[in-house]
């Protein structure tokens, strides 16, 4: 009690009135002592009082009549308010947290100097009430990044460490409940609910990503760090000097492969290589015939329509047994037989060189379709006779085959349609590699307009969710239980993990610049 009537004191002999003779006003204090909430009174109509009433009292003409009011407020508001160009300062509200004692003296050998106290011009209302609003927005936005930095770089640092310890476990502990209990629980806490892949969640909200335009995609890409399986996709696409980019990281028992050079095709703004997608169509089969769910879905290769089969210096025979052998071949692979009526749709993707797309067959309601990511009015003039030629193949060798005649009479009857998608682009881009394995995981078969792949609108916007896409799909390719190099490759992420921060992320800078000029040697 006593400090509060102490300081309650100081604050009425300074900012409001005091006496002269340099004595204290006690007057104010005494009358407070039988308050029982100070916080109650209204100090701002005090003060104001106090303005008025020391004004009539003065006399200024009168040299022994001193000025008993609010000094040092009228001060502040006077420093503020009449204009110095003598002395430069950042404007702040409010005025004590900017007006020392020095600063005070300070404005005050400037006024001197300038020719006396109140010769300044009167700084506009309005400009000052503007100004004074974007600084305290300033230092709100201020207050809010100071805040966030240090929370963010708290939990990187304690993301990094947990990642550690459940990688570690992982690989030590593999088929020990407790360690999928830890995974999980690491990533419900730190995943990413833009994408939901097919062994995660499936209806996700989706988020506005207004604040992501302008990004870098490098940038971003670097930024991973913070997302789910950083190691990993951090030592998948890093294009390491020290690594042999031939050394195969991705192999099937049904032999497909990816080399360490494919997965770095899955970094942003770079043509994702033919292999990549050909072992998301191995992983895409796996995990359809492991479904009980059917009619079920079949994921060709991209070695099955090339522009071999397109050569018309050869019979349509000729060709035809060429694609006969490699569909036999592919579906060899298989531990059981493939029986056409079984399954809802056929999937063909085309990787021809910057153009990649998908021709879908639906086998329960004959239907040819292209889905791709870019906008066509002529089909012949942008696939030429590609899709074409392949829906002649596929039902030649249907014809062969046990499959219902009526449905075959109903494909021959088709044409080829191109799908009609909300998410598509006016022309070819890096991306279409990504946009084709994210079709050939999400459609089921729906009808036009009614699936869509969880891709918002704008350029901008899916810059930065393609960066996830591929990364999603560079970690799930190299984990998935069909590689049988998965081990190793998450042990070399666990020791790429060893690395301090900064010695990871200087090898990451030149990763990005061996890519690029090994891009760039490429083009020459």
């Amino acid at each position: 009690m006593n400090f509060k009537l102490g300081f309650i004191a100081l604050f009425v002999n300074t900012f409001a009135e005091s006496i002269p003779m340099g004595t204290n006003n006690l007057v104010p204090v005494r009358a407070l002592v039988e308050v029982d909430d100070i916080s109650k009174i209204d100090w701002c109509a005090y003060l104001l009082y106090c303005v008025k009433n020391s004004k009539g009292r003065w006399r200024p003409d009168n040299p022994k009549c001193y000025y008993k009011g609010p000094m040092l407020l009228l001060l502040l508001i006077y420093c503020d308010e009449i204009e110095c160009k003598l002395q430069k300062i950042e404007r702040k509200t409010p005025l004590v947290t900017m007006w020392t004692a020095d600063k005070l003296k300070e404005r005050q050998s400037f006024e001197i100097e300038a020719g006396g106290f109140g010769v300044g011009n009167l700084i506009e209302q309005s400009s000052n009430l503007e100004l004074e609003k974007n600084e305290n927005q300033d230092t709100r936005i201020e207050e809010y990044k100071d805040n966030f930095d240090k929370m963010f770089n708290k939990v990187s640092s304690i993301k990094e460490d947990m990642y550690g310890i459940v990688f570690d476990c992982i690989s030590k502990f593999r088929d020990v409940n407790i360690t999928n209990e830890l995974k999980e629980k690491f990533i419900k806490l730190f995943s990413d609910p833009i994408f939901s892949s097919a062994d995660n969640q499936n209806n996700e909200n989706k988020k506005k990503r207004d604040h992501m335009k302008g990004l870098n995609l490098k940038m971003v890409m670097k930024g991973l760090n913070l997302k789910m399986n950083v190691l990993l996709i951090q030592v998948l696409i890093r294009c390491a000097q020290e690594k042999n980019r031939m050394e195969v990281l991705f192999e099937t028992n049904t032999g497909e492969i990816m080399h360490r050079q494919d997965f770095e095709s899955m970094w942003p703004e770079h043509v994702i290589h033919h292999r990549v997608i050909d072992s998301w169509a191995a992983v895409l089969n796996y995990e359809e015939q492991k479904s009980k769910s059917k009619p079920y879905r079949l994921f060709f290769n991209t070695k099955i329509m090339s522009s071999e089969l397109l050569d018309e210096t050869k019979s349509f025979d000729e060709r035809f047994l060429t694609f006969e052998t490699r569909v036999d071949k592919f579906l060899s692979n298989f531990k059981a037989n493939v029986d056409f009526n079984d399954l809802k749709l056929v999937v063909f993707p085309i990787h021809n060189g910057d153009q990649m797309y998908v021709v879908v067959f639906n086998l329960t309601y004959p239907q040819v379709h292209i889905i791709d990511s870019i906008q066509t009015k002529s089909l012949e003039k942008t696939y030429g006779m590609t899709p074409t030629s392949l829906k002649l193949y596929f039902i030649r060798y249907l014809e062969k085959t046990t499959f219902i005649i009526n449905k075959i009479k109903g494909l021959r009857s088709t044409t080829v349609k191109m799908m009609k998608i909300d998410w598509n682009t006016k022309e070819l881009t890096t991306e279409n590699g990504a946009l084709l394995m994210r079709h050939m995981e999400k459609y089921c078969g729906e009808k036009q307009g009614k699936w869509n792949v969880e891709m918002e609108k704008g350029s901008d916007v899916q810059d930065v969710q393609f960066v996830k896409l591929r990364a999603l799909y560079a970690v799930k390719i190299a984990t998935h239980e069909i590689n049988n190099h998965k081990d190793r490759v998450i042990k070399e992420a666990i020791e790429f993990g060893k690395f301090d921060h900064a010695t990871r992320k200087k090898m990451l800078e030149e990763g990005i610049q061996r890519m690029d000029e090994l891009e760039m040697g490429n083009r020459i």
